[in-house]
């Protein structure tokens, strides 16, 4: 089901509304929506006294844009910045709350200071052009039915304070002292405890912009508080900014001014908690689809642009909710997971960037330590086609890249639904995938590819968009039943290549698929895989696992692999149900591409110099206990290790042990005689081991037990426990 156009029809009492917002619901759909009857309970807003005689003063129950408001006004003027200050804050269903903006005021700063949640269930506005800032740190509740009608920047939070560039301080969990006002801009949002929790539950469609909360083009909607939930609800920005940031504990936001509203930086929040989109626990109650979707969308003339920002601890996104934009940047950091999974209303759960008709392609950009992908999820980019009125119109922009960094892992489970997608089906290129991650599992069937298909969203055939290239990088990397494909079907030109940096092990297995084919008369692409050990596992099904860079009437392309070990495949033909793991870079109708194997051989250089001392043992007080070199029986050692023993080697003969008195040779002889007369000992003379040699007169050389280079005593040290170091 082609999903280019985001085009829904809303009928309620017999009234219909037509709204096309760009993003990814097939054009031909039409979805209904129940709208609940209105409440008519009166909104509860209730300044507290903080501000002294420029307190708030709340004129209740004015029409303003056809419903009974609250109207807002006083407060405490400081340059172009207006102050609030409120015990209570909540807008109830079906009703309005409005501040006045005074001329000149382009900042509107309103705290709670009180100890209740805000809820905002009807619709809250400014009269006038300024940003809005809601600060309770309690917690904040947007319902399924809430709504804001703003021409500026709106930015809710749950910190406890907002931090000035002249240093001061909007404090709303301290009101002991009067409040320091200034007409410095805000820096920064500081969290001291356990932040109050956010959760936007917000369904309207309203006929011109989007869906949910929403700001007008080119503004900033920002929530940042403590946990994020995002129940069934909606965030829509044109062209905009959206800010989504979940804080643990001590830390401060930094906040800075732009043409686009408020950019938010996080290097000074040690620690996170989570965000989660899901679905709404009552689907049917709200007046949208039930799921949770953050959207930068078109302008009407197809141009895109903005920024989908988003920082936590683990990042969720379930039962199809999305994050959608046409033309933006999309950034997701997460200090753990980023979790895209499951889908609901036939719509899977995505991370999702298309290229705007015109203007910037805009990136999909997750950093994190783990990206799960599973059960029908999706991360993707692509451009496309659009339909506007009975005309077909095609992007020449290029898709922007899809890039993961996951310091652990990334893990794709699921079918062919699940995976990394970056496609064209329009003029422009798909974009390019980049993954660095310590261990990338494809599993059951999921896929990272890059596509050209040749046909837009409508089956209408147009020219050429290549498809992206793909680069990983990984330290492992295990396919079961995975593919990797980047495959076009451009009429011609190069295919795109897929490239494989892993520094351990790669193992394929289970009829998985590595494919840089092209059809037409485009050449195939490149496969290049760098590891040190490339494993393929026997089939167990009717297909093996192959590696394929063919062509249908282009060149096949090129598959290099450099290696230290391959096992488990070989170079030939791939075709269906033939069992065996092959390389194949064949082309049906063109020339046959090229198989490289290059095997890396780990050698240990010839000019390496052994240092004695590290292969023996230099104790020096195991000096003749442990440490023994033993020649058994008589004859001598041959003149060089590489010959025979021959006549002319040294004779080395067995002798008694010599006095340890001194004189040396010349005395033993005369001693000779009167050793014989002497009866031998009871105890058996010990084993001395020889301490040097001598000849004697037939020179003959012998080994003697006493060092002959030395006069004097020489008696042999005995080493004990106490053995030092000479």
């Amino acid at each position: 089901m082609a999903k280019s156009n985001y085009s829904c029809l809303i009928r309620n009492l017999g009234l219909t509304f037509s709204l096309a917002i760009g993003g990814v619901i097939n054009p031909t759909d039409v979805i209904l929506f129940n709208i609940s009857p209105k409440n008519s309970v009166l909104a509860q807003i209730v300044p507290d006294q903080t501000l002294g005689a420029e307190s708030s003063v709340i004129n209740p129950n004015v029409d303003i844009e056809g419903i009974p408001s609250d109207q807002i006004e006083g407060g405490a003027i400081r340059g172009t910045n207006l102050f609030h200050s409120f015990e209570e804050f909540n807008v109830s269903e079906g009703q309005g709350a409005y501040f006045v903006n005074p001329a000149g005021i382009e900042h509107i700063f309103s705290r709670v200071t009180g100890n209740s949640v805000s809820q905002i269930l009807g619709k809250l506005g400014v009269l006038g052009n300024a940003d809005l800032f809601l600060i309770n740190p309690n917690g904040i509740v947007f319902g399924s039915h809430a709504t804001l009608d703003l021409k500026g920047s709106f930015l809710a939070t749950t910190a406890n304070s907002l931090i000035f560039e002249d240093g001061t301080q909007f404090i709303a969990t301290d009101t002991s002292a009067p409040p320091l006002l200034t007409i410095s801009i805000p820096a920064g949002l500081q969290f001291r405890e356990t932040a109050g929790s956010i959760l936007n539950q917000s369904q309207v469609l309203t006929p011109t912009l989007g869906l949910g909360l929403i700001v007008q083009p080119g503004k900033t909607l920002a929530l940042v508080g403590g946990k994020i939930t995002m129940q069934g609800g909606n965030i829509t920005v044109p062209r905009g900014r959206i800010e989504l940031g979940s804080v643990s504990g001590t830390g401060q936001v930094r906040l800075q001014e732009i043409d686009s509203g408020w950019a938010l930086s996080y290097e000074d929040v040690q620690n996170f908690q989570d965000i989660e989109l899901t679905q709404s626990p009552m689907p049917n109650d709200g007046p949208s689809l039930g799921l949770s979707l953050i959207s930068t969308t078109n302008n009407i003339d197809g141009r895109g642009g903005g920024s989908i920002q988003v920082q936590g601890r683990r990042i969720i996104l379930k039962n199809g909710s999305q994050f959608f934009g046409s033309g933006a940047n999309i950034v997701v950091y997460a200090s753990d997971t980023v979790q895209v999974s499951g889908s609901g209303s036939d719509f899977p759960s995505s991370i999702a960037g298309t290229a705007p008709l015109i203007g910037n392609p805009g990136s999909v950009v997750i950093n994190t330590k783990k990206l799960i992908v599973q059960d029908r999820g999706r991360v993707n980019v692509r451009t496309t086609g659009f339909q506007t009125g009975d005309q077909l119109r095609n992007t020449t922009v290029s898709a922007g890249n899809l890039i993961v960094n996951a310091s652990e892992s990334i893990e794709l489970d699921g079918n062919t639904e699940t995976g990394l997608f970056s496609s064209t089906s329009s003029f422009g290129a798909a974009g390019n995938i980049i993954i660095n991650t310590g261990k990338l599992i494809v599993r059951d069937g999921a896929i990272i590819s890059t596509e050209s298909t040749g046909v837009d969203a409508l089956d209408q055939p147009i020219a050429t968009g290549a498809a992206g290239n793909i680069d990983i990088t990984a330290n492992s990397l295990s396919l079961n039943q995975g593919t990797i494909t980047a495959e076009t079907s451009q009429s011609e030109g190069e295919g795109a290549n897929i490239i494989f940096k892993i520094s351990d092990l790669f193992k394929i297995e289970n009829e998985s698929l590595i494919s840089a084919t092209a059809n037409g008369s485009a050449d195939g692409g490149n496969i290049i895989i760098n590891t040190p050990l490339l494993t393929v596992l026997p089939p167990t099904g009717d297909n093996g696992s192959d590696i394929i860079a063919k062509a249908e009437r282009g060149n096949g392309g090129i598959i290099a692999i450099s290696f230290q070990g391959i096992s488990g495949i070989q170079e030939r033909q791939a075709t269906p149900g033939n069992q065996t793991n092959d390389l194949d870079a064949s082309s049906e109708l063109g020339t046959d591409g090229g198989i490289l194997l290059n095997q890396i051989l780990v050698d240990i250089p010839e000019t390496v110099v052994i240092d004695p001392n590290a292969l023996v043992a230099n104790n020096p007080c195991k000096r003749g206990s442990e440490s023994e070199f033993v020649i058994t029986g008589r004859g001598g050692l041959p003149p060089s290790v590489n010959e025979d023993l021959s006549s002319e080697a040294t004779q080395v003969g067995l002798v008694e042990p010599a006095p340890m008195e001194s004189g040396g040779a010349i005395e033993q002889e005369s001693r000779e005689a009167e050793d014989k007369t002497i009866s031998p000992p009871s105890v058996p003379t010990p084993i001395i081991p020889a301490r040097g040699w001598v000849f004697n007169e037939k020179g003959e050389v012998v080994l003697v037990a006493y060092d002959p280079t030395v006069t004097g005593s020489q008696r042999l040290r005995k080493n004990g426990e106490g053995c030092t170091s000479p």
